[in-house]
């Protein structure tokens, strides 16, 4: 329940076109849960647990195996399509696309690509393009400025890691 009340209010912000409805839809259901005791608190800093169980443990000789050629291309593709719709939606909406191109599309990628490997070494999850970018777009950001400030705000973030075992 608690979760239909965050969709039903964050919808409700955004059909209102509230600047930050989704933030603040979360927010308030956070704060809805923790009063109904759903939710626990578990205080707001923290430091970033460790990276050693997962750091460089690629098992490389293991995907080599011929049953994992079909969930590699599989996930290769996911990742391209991904990557390339969101660049697609994100460039139009800036009103960055001339005659139906995207400039710089091969930096995009390899930036994409770049990061993607660089996360899979570290241990994480993929680290693709989201179509969420579109939201920083929506409210002005166009520069390269919007994404270094976002990325200083995701590294600070990591010491609020707290936070996120509430949601």
């Amino acid at each position: 329940m608690l979760g239909i009340f965050g969709l039903i209010i964050t919808s409700i912000l955004l059909v209102k076109n509230i600047k930050g409805s989704i933030l603040i839809g979360i927010f308030l259901t956070a704060v809805l849960g923790i009063a109904l005791g759903i939710l626990k608190y578990q205080g707001v800093v923290a430091l970033p647990p460790s990276i050693a169980p997962t750091f460089l443990k690629m098992d490389l000789k293991g995907i080599m195996h011929i049953t994992y050629i079909v969930p590699i291309i599989i996930f290769l593709y996911m990742a391209l399509f991904d990557t390339v719709g969101t660049l697609i939606g994100v460039t139009s909406q800036a009103g960055f696309m001339k005659d139906g191109k995207i400039p710089r599309a091969s930096k995009a990628l390899m930036a994409d690509a770049t990061a993607t490997t660089i996360g899979a070494a570290l241990g994480t999850s993929t680290t693709l393009a989201y179509i969420e970018s579109i939201a920083g777009v929506k409210v002005g950001g166009k520069t390269g400025l919007t994404a270094v400030v976002i990325a200083i705000l995701f590294a600070f973030s990591i010491f609020f890691n707290m936070w996120a075992l509430i949601f």
